[in-house]
């Protein structure tokens, strides 16, 4: 049963020692670029950004904000600040559906509130972080300025985290408020994991085809957490890739022979009335075998809606799910 380590780091350590070569991770791009990390990949360019942390100055319970968009950074970066036992929180980069001002005031509070010491970003969003934090202490560091993109990891040789000890900090959506700050332990990420893995019945040939954003709950432990602790292959875009071509969600589910995804209710209207057949040509959905409606109220309209679009191709009214 999986997993069975005492933190999330010893259970990449697990994995890398059984299957070094096995796919861990591939992330789509627009356009059909990929990139394709193995166990081995993944833990290399993890310990490398661990190693860039360190000589940045972030040590141990550090709080790091991330503020990178979808890129082979991105799950580094978070993995090497685990490995590094800094504490990473994932935030999302100002997009075109946020307004500036909003943006600003929820990185400026976050960054008060939360004791934020490192934002990490990338090249392109430096100057809206900068403005965002004004003249605060907080240091903002660049995927340039740490290097962190070399694939020389070395071998840990940090001491273990322990499993009570806090592994990530999430923030709450804010839609009733300030953004509230969680807390997510080792111990509880791996329980979490366990139990939605006992839950599906994972097997060993299942791969996760996700877009749902890392600093959303269900995107860090469903849809990246669950199948990289798992030994599965993950097979990841995003959100900001789906909501513009959806349909290439449903190709990757095809050409991976993805079996589970997660989305909220709003997901499942936005895939039935943007995705054309002539999108679909060729593509067969019988792989799916979990569909699951999370995050938000489920609508019996909106499966009917999916099931009536999809199931020319493939799809089963019996890969319908909720949690």
């Amino acid at each position: 049963m999986k997993p069975v380590g005492p933190t999330v780091v010893h259970e990449l350590e697990r994995r890398y020692r059984e299957h070094p070569d096995a796919p861990a991770l591939t992330l789509l791009h627009p356009g059909g670029g990929r990139e394709r990390l193995t166990v081995a990949d993944l833990r290399r360019e993890a310990i490398a950004w661990g190693r860039a942390l360190e000589r940045a100055g972030i040590g141990q319970g550090d709080l790091v904000l991330l503020v990178l968009r979808h890129s082979r950074a991105l799950p580094a970066a978070l993995w090497g600040a685990l490995y590094r036992r800094a504490m990473p929180s994932v935030f999302p980069s100002l997009s075109e559906r946020m307004a500036p001002e909003v943006y600003v005031r929820r990185v400026r509070h976050l960054v008060q509130v939360a004791g934020v010491r490192t934002v990490i970003t990338d090249r392109d969003s430096r100057a809206g972080i900068e403005e965002a934090l004004g003249d605060s202490p907080c240091r903002i560091l660049t995927v340039d300025d740490l290097a962190g993109g070399s694939r020389d990891g070395g071998q840990p040789d940090w001491p273990w985290p322990d499993p009570d000890e806090i592994a990530c900090l999430h923030h709450s959506s804010g839609t009733t408020g300030s953004q509230k700050a969680i807390t997510l332990p080792h111990r509880s990420i791996l329980a979490s994991v366990r139990n939605y893995g006992e839950a599906l019945q994972l097997v060993p040939d299942d791969v996760v085809v996700s877009w749902m954003p890392l600093y959303h709950d269900g995107g860090l432990i469903m849809g990246f957490m669950l199948p990289l602790l798992s030994d599965l292959h993950l097979v990841m875009m995003s959100p900001f890739h789906w909501v513009s071509a959806p349909e290439d969600l449903f190709r990757a589910v095809h050409e991976f022979r993805g079996t589970l995804t997660w989305m909220p209710n709003f997901g499942y209207n936005h895939c039935a009335r943007r995705v054309r057949d002539e999108d679909l040509l060729g593509v067969d959905l019988s792989s799916w075998r979990a569909v699951t409606n999370a995050a938000e109220p489920v609508r019996l309209d909106s499966h009917r809606m999916f099931l009536q679009r999809f199931a020319p191709f493939g799809f089963r009214e019996g890969a319908l799910a909720s949690s």
